[in-house]
């Protein structure tokens, strides 16, 4: 991925896209985490979250996990889901 905010240009999405197929892209603004954790859910159920980044004393909400799990009516067999508290408190997927 090209630099510290992930997409930058055309080359970056070389591997991401299959060329004879529309591809969903989905964005967001630039977010400053201080912390970041990722859960791994399979069938519904929460198999782990992992802190991966930030301080170690940042308090995660499960409370926000399993709603997030429970709203992805679509969601696949197996799929990883990214959350952190950025620099004002406010935690985000």
């Amino acid at each position: 991925m090209a630099g510290k905010y992930g997409l930058q240009e055309y080359k970056d999405f070389i591997g991401l896209i299959e060329q004879h197929e529309d591809t969903n892209i989905w964005c967001s603004e630039i977010v400053d985490f201080v912390t970041e954790w990722r859960c791994f859910i399979r069938y519904g159920e929460i198999l782990d979250v992992r802190q991966y980044k930030g301080a170690w004393d940042s308090k995660l909400d499960l409370r926000v996990i399993k709603s997030a799990v429970k709203d992805f009516i679509d969601a696949p067999a197996a799929y990883g889901l990214d959350f952190g508290i950025d620099r004002d408190g406010n935690m985000k997927l």
